[in-house]
């Protein structure tokens, strides 16, 4: 079986993060019951949109759920 194509408009790449904050990931993902890349995605586009590099969106998640 082959593994599933990342679905349009996504991008695949590798991450280093410290351990304790990948244990911090892991755990609140499995409480929150949502994935890590989820979590992730979501957390990037907050800081990005923090630092003024995205735009605010109204009356949504940016697609992120």
């Amino acid at each position: 079986m082959k593994p599933a194509k990342p679905s349009k408009g996504t991008v695949t790449t590798t991450l280093r993060i410290p351990a304790e904050l990948y244990e911090a990931l892991r755990e609140a993902a499995f409480r929150l019951r949502r994935s890590q890349n989820e979590l992730i995605a979501e957390a990037v586009e907050d800081k990005l949109r923090d630092l003024g590099f995205l735009k605010a969106e109204h009356g949504g998640d940016g697609g992120m759920a």
